[in-house]
């Protein structure tokens, strides 16, 4: 289950990344 774990670790990392990322532009993109 090791290689499992470290894939949905990894997946998990990508999509909170992804979804700071968004949320980052979103507010950067508003204040025009």
């Amino acid at each position: 289950g090791g290689v499992t774990g470290d894939g949905w670790l990894t997946l998990l990392l990508m999509i909170s990344m992804n979804m700071t990322s968004i949320n980052y532009w979103k507010e950067y993109l508003s204040k025009d």
